[in-house]
Formats: structure tokens, sequence, C-alpha cells
């Protein structure tokens, strides 16, 4: 029995051997150029639209969505595309719609390498359109400054988001693995879903609500205004510098510290479990604290909207700048 047992190891470590030097052959024969190894064919497909549109929809699976300011007044969608996944680009009903088609067979789905980088770059003519709406399975989404939308929505599963566009109506961002940024913008309302990854946002404008949610992933604001501000997560610190809240700012975190650096609201109403509460504030407020393990340091004022700072593991120090 022990016999069969060495002779089944043998064979096993055997095989591998034996694969391990089947892939090092392939990679030697070609030179060590991965590009040689690629089953995945794209081309290089450019679509000239003439019909007017104040809509945008793109949605798409494994590319790179990039929008920018068309040079010579005309609308075109230039796609780098595998040749089996083309891109169908149309306007319908007033809306420029660019979707993907999937023509692949089984077979196609299996690939040993593949080392190329779909891309759709949106060269449009004008600055201001209704709505923008983009979907990405696996990719990026990169919206330049200078454009304005009645309303945006974009959904990337893995990937990042990157935008400083403006939006005089609700921008809605929804993610699952990834990043997402924001500068230099002004929206009407913000809503930021992420499951795992991270939020920054930096010199952003919003006129109502500011709703910013990751599960796993760390928050950051720098320079912003809004009506109201609402963060929540799981497990990740939220850094707040010179946030400024007309109304509400609530903050909820299981695990994590919540820091503040020249931030001010209405009321103030921030809990975590287990992490700090520090930082400074820029007026007087009516300030409540409970840690059930730590320190509470807090100014002694009696005037100003509530302040009311929860922790259970973690210590309170907040002071007026």
């Amino acid at each position: 029995m022990k016999q069969t047992k060495g002779w089944s190891f043998l064979i096993g470590i055997l095989l591998v051997a034996a694969g391990l030097t089947l892939v090092l052959a392939v990679f030697v024969f070609s030179g060590w150029d991965l590009g040689k190894l690629n089953t995945t064919l794209c081309v290089s497909n450019s679509y000239d639209i003439e019909e007017p549109f104040a809509e945008i929809r793109v949605k798409t699976t494994t590319a790179a969505v990039r929008f920018a300011r068309s040079s010579d007044g005309t609308c075109r969608v230039a796609c780098y595309e595998n040749e089996k996944m083309p891109h169908t680009v149309a306007v319908e009903d007033g809306c420029l719609t660019v979707s993907v088609r999937d023509e692949r067979k089984w077979m196609d789905h299996i690939s040993l390498f593949s080392v190329s980088n779909p891309e759709i770059t949106v060269f449009l003519p004008q600055n201001e359109y209704v709505k923008l709406a983009v979907s990405v399975t696996t990719g990026s989404v990169d919206i330049p400054g200078g454009f304005a939308f009645g309303e945006m929505d974009i959904s990337c599963t893995t990937g990042s988001v990157k935008s400083m566009a403006s939006v005089t109506g609700k921008a809605a961002i929804v993610g699952t693995t990834g990043w997402v940024k924001l500068s230099d913008a002004a929206v009407g309302a913000l809503d930021i879903s992420l499951a795992t990854g991270n939020i920054d946002l930096r010199n952003v404008s919003c006129a109502e609500n500011a709703g910013l949610r990751v599960t796993t992933g760390k928050t950051q604001v720098s320079g912003m205004t809004c009506g109201s501000f609402a963060s929540k997560g799981s497990t990740g610190d939220l850094v707040l510098e010179h946030l400024l809240v007309e109304g509400s700012l609530s903050a909820t975190r299981s695990t994590g510290d919540v820091k503040l650096e020249s931030c001010d609201a209405g009321e103030i109403t921030i809990t975590t479990d287990t992490g700090d509460i520090t930082g400074t504030l820029l007026s007087e407020k009516v300030f409540s604290a409970k840690t059930d393990t730590g320190r509470v340091h807090l100014p002694q004022t009696f005037s100003g909207g509530k302040c009311s700072l929860t922790t259970d593991t973690g210590d309170i120090q907040i002071a007026l700048k």
C-alpha cells in the first residue's frame, strides 16, 4: 500500500514538472513576448455620428471608457475592441448608444493569455448633455472637466471611476471593487456606493445631499461643501478635511478612525465601534461624547448645534480651530 502511494506521488511530481517544462518552452519559443501568446485579437474601429443627441448611454463588458472633447465639432466613437465582441454605435430616440455584441462561440471563452486592453473613446462636440449613463463590468471610466450633464449614472463592477464633470441633478456611482475619484466638480446631489475600494473627493460642491457608502476601504474628502453629508462604512478610515455642511453631518463606521480637519456642520453625529474620533471644528457646538475604552477631550462650549460622538473602543479628541 505504501509503495503504491509512493509511485502515485512520484508520477504526480513528474507530471507537474512536465507541465512547467512545457510552459517554459512556450515562453522561450515566443522570445518572452506575451503579445505573441495572446489569443484575444483586438481591432480598431471608428464610428462617425451625424445625428443630434442629448443623452449618452454606454454599456460594455471589458473595456476602458473615456470621454474627450471633439476637435472638429463632430461626434466620433473610437473603439479598440475584441474582434468577436464588437460594439454597436447608433443614435436612438435622441440618445447616443454604445453597446457590445458578444459574438463569441463557447471555445472563444477559453483563452491562454490575454494582454489586450480594449478601450472606448467618445469624442463629444458639445459641453452639455441631458444625461450620461455608463455601465462597465471590468474596466475604468474617465470623464474630464469641461462637460456638464443633467444626470449621471455610472456602474463599474471592477475598476475605477474618475470624473471632473459637473452634474446639475444627481450623480450616482456604484461599484463592487475599485476606487472613485471626483475632483473640481459641482453636483446637485451625490450618491456613491462601493463594496471594496476607496472614495476620494477633492474640491467638490454638492447643493443637496452627499451620500457615501463603502463596505471595506478608505473615504477621504478634501475641500467640499454640501447641503447634508452622510457616510457609512464597515472597515476603513474616514478622513474629512475642510468639509462644510449646511445641515447635518453623520458618519458611521464599524472599524476605523474618523478624522476631521477644519470641518463644520449645523449638526454632527459620528459613531464608530472600534476607532478614534479626532480633529478640529470651526464653530462651537453642544457636545456629548461616550467611549467605553479611551480618553475624551472636548472644548468647553455650550452653544451651537448638537455634536454627538460615540465610540466603543477608542479616543475622542476634538478642538476648535
